[in-house]
This record gives structure tokens, C-alpha cells and sequence, in this order.
């Protein structure tokens, strides 16, 4: 594996002083966009950023530190074991991951932290900073359920196979854990997530020396809120830009956007798409008059940032620059329904209500439903309904059995609007309304769900459909 030429300093941006750790301020250290032309470069990497805990997390970080450390030689040991065929680095690298996925997530930490602990000849800059990366990800996920997801994302960018890795992708993982950094430290003023990226390089403040300052960037660069659901809208600082009525340009800017974690989108899959019935040159012509149209309609609206560099092209693709703070309805949809279950099977059911709530009401319809027969749009708009319509119907047991009648009722309605079969919603109506004393609408509801499941699948309810149905007309088994 060798350096790309090319490393080149972005110009600092105006900082503030905040008394936490610097949560990768050098983020802005990105590859410079390609014109149209296919002209361009690439940009490195950085040494690891120092930073000083905050007061309040010295006893408990400390401690976590001296677990760490005893740990050190048993995390490493297995690793080497695991791959003995492999050279020490890349034996720890394989291990790390596979504790990520088994979300061992401070075991995975300390294999990172070992990689770069225990190097006894001299490490390519890449492996380096793709440990150091990799270790704050770990450290971080340990604590943050909110935004496990986007981390564990991240974290998976990097992949397994530590001779592969690319700049492109430890830039992209440390963009990933700087922008959720910066979320959690903005909208909750939590020290704790940023704690957990100095950890990763093993430094602490004691509680009886001075607190030190550092500084991590002013919140400068362009924030973009991204709607999936119903219809799409782009969002600039709170406010919805017009998107033109450039279709192919709204249409990459979709694609770019729904596939800003993986690798670039390739020309020729675009040209495919876009313009099938071009011959190649045409099409190529055509698409880089695209780019250039959607880079001006970015660049109009994301004023701290060069429009040539919205949008960057490398290695035959394209992708939206990681410099571009995203927030996105169907990334906070999924975490906070993610969020709901671990709370509901910990036994904290009215925390995860809240949550189911706040996912539903991200659910403005259907996902980009003006796109309803772009094939690509299919399988996601699927996933979401189901997982709508799951929550929904979690949150339609919890409202009966707390009372919440009407709500219930109101919910489960909600689902059949989603699926006129969906038994379980029928079946929990139909409880709803005897509860609610309302009798006849129960009986009714039975025969709209039979009608349903005769209608669609030829099929009739469930045994356990009729036993309720034959309770109510008894009149028995409810108050």
C-alpha cells in the first residue's frame, strides 16, 4: 500500500474556545473536487489531535483507562492468535472489526489502540490515522446509543481488509464522527461524547490541575437538512431552497445523497441511468453539464463552501464532499426507532413510547413518493414502511394496555392505511372499541379484516382472530 502524492493543508477557519476535547477539527482536510473535465487531486491525512478531558469525566475516565490498559496485552494476544498468519497491524485490525460487529465496542478500542502502541517498525501514515479514526469511532459508540448507527456506518466504511483502505474512506469515517460530535455537543451540551475521541489517543485532565483549553472549529461549515419522506426538500439552515427545475440535477442530487455512505457513483452507471439512449460521448457531455448545474445550485445555497467543491469526483465517481454537515428525517427515523426497542426490552416502556412517537412523526409519508417507479428507491421505501408500521403497532399495545384508548385506536388505523390486512391492527381495534364500550363497531371491524384477508390472500382470520370475535359476541372476557 502507498501514499497518494498530493497532501496538501487546508486554510484554518476562524475557532472558538470551548473547554472540551477537539473533536477532529481537521475534518476540513478532504480531496479536492475534480472539474467536469476529470481534473483534480487528492488530499491526506493528519497526526492525531491531542485534547484534555473535561473535568467532570476525569474519576470515570481514569478508571476506563486503567481497565484499558489491563487489558491491553490480552486484546493483542488474541489477535495474534486469531491471525497468526497475518502481520501483527493487520491480525489486530481483522480482530477490531470483528468485535464492532459484535458491538464489543471498548474491546474493539483498546485492538485500535493497540495497533499503534505496539509498532515496532515504522507504520504507513494511512494504517496510523485509519487506527486513530477507528479507535475514537469504538471509544465514542461505547457511550452513544443515540447515534450508534451513524458510527457503526462509519466504522464499517473502513472495512477489513487494512491494505485496501483508501484516504477517501478514513476521511469519510472521520467526517461521520466529527458531524455526530458536533450534533450531540450543539443540541445537548454533553462533554461526554467528546471525551470519548481523547480517550482514544489516551489523554486526561486531573481534577486537580487547571482545565486546559483547546479549541475545536466554529460551527461554520454548511448544514444541509435532507426530507426523504413524502416529498423531497432540501433544507439550509432551516429554511427550503428551490430546486430548480433541472430534473437530471435533482435526480443525481437524490441518488448522491441516498448513497452518501458508500463509494462514488460512477459516471457510467449516471449516464446509464440519465441518458440511455446516448451514445457515450453525448452522454458524458451531458452529464458533466449536469454536475455543473447541480454544483451551482448547491454552491448557492452552502455560501462557506466553493461550488466546484460540493460535489467531488474521484476515481471515476462522483460524491457529495463530507465537508457538507447532513441531517437527515430518514437517519433519525431509524435511530430513534432503534433507540425504542432497546429502551422497550429494557423494561423502560414510557421512554421508548417517546421515542416511537418522535419516529412516527418523522414519517411524513411514503419515502420520496414523487419517485414511486425509480426502481433504486423500491427497497428503501419498503424497509421504512415495515418499520412504520411495526412501531405503530408497538405503540398501539402500549396505548391500550396504559389506557390511552382513542390513541390506540387512532393508531391502529394508521397501520391499515399501510396494509388493510395487517390482522394484528385489526385485532387490537377490535379490543379498543370493546374496552371503549363500543361493541358493534368491535363486530364490525371483524368483517372488514375477514373481508380483507379473503379479498388479498383468499385466506381467513386466524384462530386466535375468531376466539376474540366469538368472546365478544359472548359479551365475556372484558371490562
Amino acid at each position: 500500500m502507498r501514499l497518494r502524492a498530493g497532501w496538501r493543508e487546508q486554510p484554518r477557519v476562524d475557532r472558538v474556545r470551548v473547554g472540551v476535547n477537539d473533536m477532529d477539527s481537521s475534518v476540513e482536510r478532504d480531496c479536492a473536487a475534480e472539474r467536469s473535465g476529470g481534473e483534480g487531486g487528492s488530499s491526506g491525512g493528519r497526526d492525531a489531535s491531542n485534547g484534555t478531558s473535561p473535568r467532570g469525566m476525569t474519576a470515570l475516565h481514569d478508571h476506563r483507562l486503567a481497565t484499558m490498559e489491563g487489558s491491553r496485552g490480552n486484546v493483542l494476544a488474541e489477535a495474534r492468535q486469531e491471525g497468526d498468519h497475518l502481520p501483527p497491524g493487520t491480525a489486530a485490525w481483522k480482530l477490531g472489526q470483528d468485535l464492532v460487529d459484535r458491538r464489543e465496542y471498548e474491546r474493539a478500542a483498546e485492538c485500535f489502540r493497540g495497533m499503534l502502541r505496539s509498532a515496532e517498525t515504522p507504520v504507513e501514515r494511512l494504517s496510523i490515522e485509519a487506527a486513530e479514526v477507528a479507535a475514537q469511532l469504538c471509544a465514542a459508540l461505547s457511550r452513544e446509543r443515540a447515534v450508534e448507527k451513524r458510527l457503526r456506518d462509519a466504522c464499517g466504511m473502513l472495512g477489513r481488509d487494512l491494505s485496501r483502505l483508501s484516504h477517501e474512506e478514513v476521511s469519510f469515517a472521520r467526517g461521520a464522527l466529527a458531524a455526530c460530535a458536533e450534533d450531540r455537543l450543539l443540541d445537548t451540551h454533553d462533554a461526554s461524547f467528546a471525551a470519548a475521541s481523547g480517550e482514544a489517543t489516551g489523554t486526561t485532565a486531573h481534577g486537580d490541575s487547571p482545565s486546559t483549553e483547546v479549541t475545536v472549529q466554529a460551527d461554520v461549515r454548511p448544514r444541509l437538512r435532507i426530507h426523504f419522506f413524502d416529498c423531497f426538500e432540501l433544507l439550509c439552515d432551516g429554511e427550503a431552497m428551490s430546486l430548480g427545475r433541472n430534473a437530471r440535477a435533482l435526480a443525481i442530487l437524490k441518488y448522491l445523497l441516498a448513497h452518501r455512505g458508500g463509494r462514488p457513483v460512477s459516471q457510467d452507471y449516471l449516464m446509464g441511468w440519465l441518458w440511455p439512449e446516448s451514445d457515450p460521448k453525448r452522454a458524458r457531455w451531458s452529464l458533466n453539464s449536469t454536475v455543473y448545474a447541480l454544483r451551482k445550485l448547491l454552491g448557492g445555497c452552502l455560501s462557506s463552501l466553493p461550488a466546484s467543491e460540493t460535489v467531488l469526483f474521484e476515481g471515476g465517481g462522483y460524491r457529495l464532499s463530507p465537508r457538507v454537515l447532513l441531517s437527515v428525517d430518514t437517519d433519525e427515523f431509524d435511530s430513534r426507532y432503534e433507540e425504542g426497542l432497546q429502551l422497550e426490552e429494557a423494561g423502560r416502556v414510557a421512554e421508548a413510547v417517546v421515542e416511537y412517537e418522535k419516529a412516527a412523526d418523522l414519517y411524513r409519508g411514503d419515502y420520496l413518493i414523487e419517485d414511486l417507479y425509480e426502481e433504486w428507491t423500491v427497497i428503501e421505501r419498503e424497509r421504512l414502511c415495515e418499520v412504520y408500521v411495526d412501531l405503530s403497532r408497538r405503540l398501539a399495545v402500549h396505548y391500550m394496555e396504559g389506557g390511552r384508548l382513542r390513541e390506540g385506536v387512532r393508531t391502529c388505523y394508521r397501520v391499515l392505511e399501510k396494509d388493510r390486512s395487517d390482522e394484528d391492527a385489526h385485532r387490537l381495534l377490535m379490543e379498543c372499541f370493546v374496552r371503549l364500550g363500543q361493541r358493534s363497531r368491535a363486530l364490525r371491524q371483524y368483517g372488514l379484516c375477514e373481508q380483507a384477508l379473503r379479498g388479498d390472500y383468499d385466506m381467513p382470520p386466524s384462530p386466535g382472530t375468531r376466539a376474540l370475535y366469538a368472546s365478544i359476541m359472548k359479551d365475556s372476557g372484558f371490562r
